[in-house]
Protein backbone atom coordinates (compact mmCIF):
# COMPACT_ATOMS: atom_id res chain seq x y z
CA UNK A 1 0.00 0.00 0.00
CA UNK A 2 2.65 2.51 0.54
CA UNK A 3 4.49 1.55 -2.63
CA UNK A 4 1.18 2.20 -4.58
CA UNK A 5 0.54 5.86 -2.39
CA UNK A 6 3.68 6.83 -3.58
CA UNK A 7 3.01 6.03 -6.91
CA UNK A 8 -0.55 6.97 -7.56
CA UNK A 9 0.45 10.46 -6.18
CA UNK A 10 4.01 10.71 -7.50
CA UNK A 11 6.07 11.25 -4.51
CA UNK A 12 8.96 9.91 -3.38
CA UNK A 13 7.66 8.87 0.25
CA UNK A 14 4.52 6.67 0.75
CA UNK A 15 3.37 6.20 4.01
CA UNK A 16 0.24 2.79 5.09
CA UNK A 17 -1.20 1.68 8.06
CA UNK A 18 -3.97 -1.19 8.76
CA UNK A 19 -5.13 -2.91 11.74
CA UNK A 20 -7.51 -3.17 14.33
CA UNK A 21 -8.13 -0.06 16.23
CA UNK A 22 -10.16 -1.68 19.22
CA UNK A 23 -10.35 -5.27 20.54
CA UNK A 24 -12.92 -7.54 18.86
CA UNK A 25 -14.22 -11.20 20.16
CA UNK A 26 -11.71 -12.72 17.50
CA UNK A 27 -8.79 -9.92 17.78
CA UNK A 28 -7.39 -10.08 21.70
CA UNK A 29 -5.28 -6.73 21.11
CA UNK A 30 -5.95 -3.65 19.50
CA UNK A 31 -2.51 -3.12 16.77
CA UNK A 32 -1.46 -1.45 13.50
CA UNK A 33 0.60 -2.60 11.14
CA UNK A 34 2.69 0.38 9.03
CA UNK A 35 4.64 0.83 5.84
CA UNK A 36 6.79 3.80 4.44
CA UNK A 37 8.33 3.56 1.23
CA UNK A 38 11.03 6.02 -0.05
CA UNK A 39 11.57 6.20 -3.79
CA UNK A 40 15.07 8.04 -2.95
CA UNK A 41 17.79 7.68 -3.03
CA UNK A 42 17.54 4.06 -3.45
CA UNK A 43 14.08 1.71 -2.88
CA UNK A 44 13.66 1.73 0.56
CA UNK A 45 10.77 -0.28 2.21
CA UNK A 46 10.53 -0.37 6.09
CA UNK A 47 7.45 -2.30 7.94
CA UNK A 48 6.65 -3.24 11.57
CA UNK A 49 3.45 -3.38 13.99
CA UNK A 50 2.01 -1.14 16.63
CA UNK A 51 0.29 -2.45 19.76
CA UNK A 52 -2.37 0.10 20.93
CA UNK A 53 -2.51 0.11 24.62
CA UNK A 54 -6.18 -1.66 25.91
CA UNK A 55 -7.21 1.77 27.60
CA UNK A 56 -7.78 3.60 24.17
CA UNK A 57 -10.70 4.29 22.52
CA UNK A 58 -11.13 4.14 18.64
CA UNK A 59 -9.95 7.88 17.80
CA UNK A 60 -7.48 7.38 20.43
CA UNK A 61 -5.61 4.37 19.07
CA UNK A 62 -6.25 6.22 15.81
CA UNK A 63 -3.68 9.20 17.24
CA UNK A 64 -1.66 6.99 19.15
CA UNK A 65 -0.89 5.47 15.50
CA UNK A 66 -0.51 8.25 13.83
CA UNK A 67 2.08 9.75 16.66
CA UNK A 68 3.85 6.69 16.12
CA UNK A 69 4.29 6.66 12.39
CA UNK A 70 5.22 10.36 12.72
CA UNK A 71 7.81 9.61 15.18
CA UNK A 72 8.92 6.64 12.59
CA UNK A 73 9.26 8.38 9.96
CA UNK A 74 11.47 11.53 11.54
CA UNK A 75 13.66 8.44 12.99
CA UNK A 76 13.84 6.90 9.29
CA UNK A 77 14.62 10.54 7.78
CA UNK A 78 17.49 11.67 10.14
CA UNK A 79 19.33 8.33 10.01
CA UNK A 80 22.65 8.58 9.34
Amino acid sequence: MAIGCSRLFNTTIGIATTGYAEPSTSIKQAHAYWAIYFKKPHFSLYTGQIIIPKTTSRASAQKYVAREIHRKLRELLIKP
